[in-house]
């Protein structure tokens, strides 16, 4: 085995990078490529040509030459001979130049360098063209799509809760004047309530005043008392229907009823027909409530009228609704009673 490849086998990193032109890296590729056989092999690490070699081959031979120099330095320092007329002058180091294959190869590499790189600009310009082709579509159809849908949505929506304020405002309005009819109707029963309190008050003042004064007139004013508490009744049980309170309704009309009934007892001959479709009329009312409340209205309001009037009305007698009869699927409604028109008198 040559000088060159012993040396290049056996030298360390720190020697390898004392020969001109071998850097670390170099010295590190040729302790990685060891061992060495031939020649060939050390041209075949990375970065190192023929020119690198011989400098390498040079150097090797120095090294196997120096302790032969050492002693022939020694001798002539014995022998006192000048020492500069012996000392080999130290060339400057060149630097290695490139040999034409490394050049070639570096050559194509940045040839190839160029085309990847230009592989790489044409492959994003491309993806940009993609992104803004097809991209743009996809970006409407799943992000301002959905984002001008739900501003519509919420258009809709505010719409709609301006009209349902506007309905808001318009049940408000609609409460308030029930309200006020509730309130009317409720001062109107009050005003009844405390006018049959006035009146029973001066029944039994009246009845007290009987014992004393004169029977006929006193019972002729606890008459007209007895009938003005009966068309109050009737005035109340006439808004309790309109209402829909039948339970205070009923006991209006039982009230009045009872009290024409206790006169028509008392004075059989005290206007006979009038109380007799009176009280008729009563019985129907209270037969049809709670089942037949427009019927029931109906027969109140007629004995209101006739009572209104004082005179008994040309009409044929009332007969009562017929109770009607328990299905099991529908519950009958009966006809109304023909309201009968009646002329006061003047």
């Amino acid at each position: 085995m040559s000088k060159l490849l012993t040396f290049l086998n056996s030298a360390d990193l720190e020697t390898l990078t004392k020969i001109s032109g071998i850097s670390r890296a170099i010295a590190g590729n040729l302790i990685a490529a060891r061992p060495f056989e031939t020649e060939e092999d050390c041209l075949k690490v990375h970065g190192v040509g023929h020119s690198l070699l011989e400098r390498a081959r040079v150097f090797a031979e120095t090294q196997d030459d120096a302790p032969e120099n050492h002693a022939l330095v020694q001798v002539t320092e014995d022998k006192q001979s000048p020492p500069d007329k012996f000392q080999p002058k130290e060339e400057p180091a060149q630097e290695p130049r490139p040999s034409f294959g490394s050049r070639v190869g570096a050559f194509f590499l940045g040839v190839f360098r160029g085309l990847v790189r230009l592989l790489a600009l044409v492959i994003i310009l491309g993806a940009i063209a993609a992104l803004v082709v097809y991209g743009a579509p996809a970006i409407r159809s799943y992000l301002i799509g959905p984002v001008e849908d739900n501003r519509a949505a919420v258009e809709e929506l505010r719409g709609e809760i301006e009209a349902l304020g506007t309905q808001v405002t318009a049940l408000k309005t609609q409460l308030a004047q029930s309200n006020l009819r509730v309130d009317e109707a409720e001062s109107a029963i009050a005003a009844h309530t405390a006018m049959l309190t006035k009146l029973e008050e001066m029944q039994a003042a009246l009845d007290k005043k009987v014992q004393d004064e004169d029977e006929r007139l006193a019972f002729e004013l606890k008459q007209e008392i007895a009938t003005t508490r009966a068309l109050e009744l009737l005035s109340r049980a006439r808004l309790y229907l309109a209402q829909s309170n039948f339970g205070l309704a009923r006991a209006d009309v039982q009230s009045a009823r009872d009290l024409l009934s206790e006169i028509q007892r008392d004075a059989p001959k005290y206007k006979p027909a009038l109380m007799k479709q009176l009280v008729s009329r009563l019985d129907l009312a209270l037969g049809n409530l709670p089942d037949f409340p427009v019927v029931a209205a109906n027969d109140v309001e007629i004995a209101w009228q006739l009572l209104m009037s004082g005179q008994p009305a040309n009409i044929t007698e009332a007969t009562a609704t017929p109770s009607p009869a328990p299905t099991l699927t529908e519950t009958p409604t009966p006809e109304p009673l023909p309201s009968e028109t009646v002329t006061a008198a003047p």
